[in-house]
């Protein structure tokens, strides 16, 4: 019994996600311009994260009008305005309850950098749109996308994250942005993937 009231947990959690990615990829192709927003919007927001004292992270505490207005953000607020439209939609079919932005923002990012791969794709066949999605699914397959796909329900932060934790990408210095992924955990590989 318990079994099989997993496994509908599962399938509802599995039609919600996709219902969410929906929607977000929608909102994304409406506005493809906001791309590299939305995955800085995300990368800051993780940013904030303090390995010493566990705290920061991934918590949507960007939404904040004292964080996202920070010189760090500068540029970003269209990409939250975004999140903010999508997420109206999105709670208005949500069985589960409101979405919160600490999802939402990580989620929206995995759209977006899922459309640059497939944009690239079709460009790659020379506009053919079919064999792009064809190129993209070989390529883009779930296994690699698996990574991202997560389970909802992290909580939003109510207060915005200290101050001084994100680095001003555009004038951070190469050994800059490497101390500053080192000290959340990530390493040189990740660095590379962000510029």
């Amino acid at each position: 019994m318990l079994l099989n009231d997993l496994s509908g947990w599962c399938t509802l959690l599995f039609v919600s996600s996709a219902s969410i990615k929906s929607t977000l990829t929608a909102a994304i192709e409406a506005k493809p311009e906001l791309v590299p927003s939305l995955l800085t919007l995300a990368l800051n927001d993780a940013m904030t994260y303090d390995k010493a004292t566990k705290t920061g992270g991934p918590n949507g505490s960007i939404r904040l009008s004292a964080e996202i207005s920070r010189p760090e953000n500068s540029g970003l607020s269209a990409a939250l305005d975004l999140l903010v439209e999508a997420k109206k939609e999105i709670d208005s079919y949500s069985k589960g309850g409101p979405i919160s932005f600490a999802d939402l923002v990580q989620i929206g990012a995995s759209q977006a950098l899922k459309k640059t791969f497939l944009d690239a794709a079709i460009a790659k066949t020379g506009g053919n749109e079919e064999k792009g999605r064809t190129l993209y699914s070989a390529y883009g397959s779930s296994g690699q996308w698996g990574f991202f796909d997560k389970i909802f329900g992290r909580d939003d932060a109510q207060e915005p994250d200290p101050e001084g934790r994100v680095p001003q990408w555009s004038t951070a210095s190469v050994q800059e942005m490497k101390d500053k992924f080192i000290s959340v955990g990530l390493g040189p590989r990740q660095v590379t993937s962000t510029h």
